[in-house]
């Protein structure tokens, strides 16, 4: 949700010339629970590529792995020892520790409905997660 919270950040710009909002609407979606209620006015099987379903955008069914974020170093090795190359750590150009989670109950529970089809996927694949538990 990192990156969706990127693009909400730059609703005045750019952002709000792709989604056709005025600035009086690009300053309520400045809250974040307000942008991610707008997010359930949005197609997001289709349309704007910044908030559209993974599932929509990755043809999960041609790879052969898939690695997440949470695990990066895991899955880097993985990566590495199935292309034969030496396994080393990934390099990090801003690495942050954790932030914790300020969702409320109720906009956590909004979005894990909005994009349910890729909490679904993800935890088929990987089990479910930490990032995936309501706060």
């Amino acid at each position: 949700m990192q990156e969706v919270y990127g693009v909400r950040k730059s609703l005045g710009g750019l952002g709000a010339e792709l989604f056709g909002l005025k600035e009086s609407e690009t300053e309520k979606l400045q809250d974040f629970d307000e942008f991610v209620r707008w997010l359930g006015y949005q197609n997001l099987d289709s349309g704007e590529v910044h908030i559209r379903k993974q599932t929509a955008l990755i043809p999960v069914e041609e790879m052969d792995f898939i690695g997440t974020l949470q695990t990066l170093e895991e899955d880097f090795g993985a990566t590495c020892s199935r292309l034969n190359l030496e396994q080393t750590k990934p390099p990090y150009k801003n690495k942050i520790e954790r932030l914790e989670s300020t969702l409320a109950p109720q906009t956590h529970n909004l979005i894990m409905s909005y994009y349910q089809e890729d909490s679904v996927l993800w935890e088929n694949l990987y089990g479910k997660r930490e990032y995936m538990k309501s706060p």
